[in-house]
């Protein structure tokens, strides 16, 4: 499976911090810190999310656009926030929005159904 990343997302995997404590000679001047960023099948990372270095999304979860992920998300999870945080599963998710599913999905003439659908609420 695929994960989708909308725009604007960001993966930090790289420490900047560093420079401040080897400028003080608290760190090695040839010191720097990475950590890897595992995304999970079927993941979906929000517009404008920050994914910050050593951070694992499981797999089938959603990331709420702007959130910053600095630990793990467990598997069928859905998290938002700055700093991210589960707030429900995927079920909770797909059962308190059922009532607001619009079939449009691959549609040919979407804006001019949902123009219709919007005038008609």
């Amino acid at each position: 499976m695929v994960s989708e990343l909308q725009g604007g997302a960001c993966f930090i995997t790289h420490d900047g911090g560093l420079w401040v404590t080897r400028r003080l000679g608290l760190t090695d001047e040839r010191a720097d810190k990475f950590g890897k960023i595992v995304i999970g099948d079927n993941t979906n990372i929000g517009l404008n999310s920050i994914i910050m270095p050593g951070v694992t999304i499981g797999k089938n979860c959603i990331i709420g656009c702007g959130a910053v992920v600095t630990k793990n998300i467990p598997d069928n999870s859905v998290a938002v926030g700055v700093p991210a945080r589960v707030i429900e599963t995927i079920e909770e998710y797909a059962e308190k929005n059922a009532k607001k599913v619009v079939l449009t999905k691959q549609m040919t003439c979407k804006r001019e159904f949902l123009e219709n659908y919007f005038r008609k609420q």
